[in-house]
């Protein structure tokens, strides 16, 4: 589980994109990606993002006025996690 502020593990995803971007995605799937794979793992790694850089800033307002598009990923994807219990 996940505390708000507290550090997070790698989703599947990340480490999917991560293996993806060392190592190629032929050698990692075998074949190309497919496009919602692709949005899977772009959201999955904006979530991430915007997760680490609101819990780094000292001033959680100001980021989020700063950052009115990531705070509105961060804020549904929390809310989405506490309503399905993964947090």
């Amino acid at each position: 589980m996940v505390a708000d502020g507290a550090p997070i593990e790698t989703s599947p995803e990340l480490v999917l994109l991560s293996n993806i971007n060392k190592y190629g995605v032929e050698a990692v799937m075998g074949r190309t990606l497919g496009h919602n794979e692709i949005l899977c793992m772009n959201t999955a790694e904006a979530i991430i993002n915007a997760y680490n850089a609101k819990f780094s800033s000292k001033d959680w307002a100001k980021w989020a006025q700063d950052n009115p598009g990531s705070s509105v990923l961060l804020n549904e994807s929390m809310m989405l996690a506490r309503e399905y219990g993964w947090s």
